[in-house]
């Protein structure tokens, strides 16, 4: 009975997985799979489609994401959500300061960003103790961290963030975050100015 089983004689028509099934299917896929023949080429073909501006990271960049996620991210399940989804910010840099901005005073977030680039080391303890000494309720100081590094507030422990990403990667993004805050209010203001 075995030996004449066909597997192309199930019909496909009326088979249905709910939402969560699909989801422990691709969380099983992802983990199964090899990071070299099957991820890698998917998420550069996938880059080429849906991210097409953005300059494809190298293989060594891509295998740290995919090794990060495996290690790190339990519900991660499907690879659109590297370009379409909550984890996009693997891929893509935050560009502007529009959302930090919309959350926060431009004074006080360009300050807390130019302790950080100093900051030393990241760790829980000194960001609470900066947090404190700048005057900011520790998770609002979080919040300013994490839109600064991934453009999200929402996201993977800072302490991941930065075990990701490096201190020298976290330091260049908080420097590019203060700019952008620079270069957006300086525009304003001299928006206002011509107005008058």
């Amino acid at each position: 009975m075995i030996a004449n089983f066909d597997a192309d004689s199930i019909g496909k028509r009326s088979l249905q997985l709910d939402e969560d099934c699909l989801a422990r299917y691709g969380r099983m896929a992802f983990q199964m799979a090899d990071i070299d023949n099957q991820i890698l080429p998917a998420i550069k073909k996938l880059m080429k489609s849906d991210l097409p501006l953005i300059k494809i990271p190298d293989d060594e960049y891509l295998r740290k994401v995919v090794t990060f996620l495996k290690a790190n991210e339990e519900n991660f399940a499907y690879l659109s959500s590297l370009t379409r989804g909550d984890f996009r910010w693997f891929l893509s840099r935050p560009a502007t300061a529009d959302r930090l901005l919309c959350i926060f005073d431009h004074h006080s977030a360009v300050d807390a960003l130019t302790h950080l680039q100093e900051c030393e080391p990241l760790e829980i303890e000194t960001l609470k103790r900066m947090a404190e000494q700048l005057g900011w309720a520790y998770t609002d100081f979080l919040t300013l961290m994490r839109i600064s590094l991934i453009d999200s507030s929402k996201g993977p422990p800072i302490k991941e963030l930065v075990s990701f990403f490096g201190i020298s990667e976290c330091r260049e993004r908080f420097r590019d975050m203060a700019r952008f805050i620079r270069t957006q209010t300086s525009n304003l203001s001299s928006l206002k100015n011509e107005s008058i």
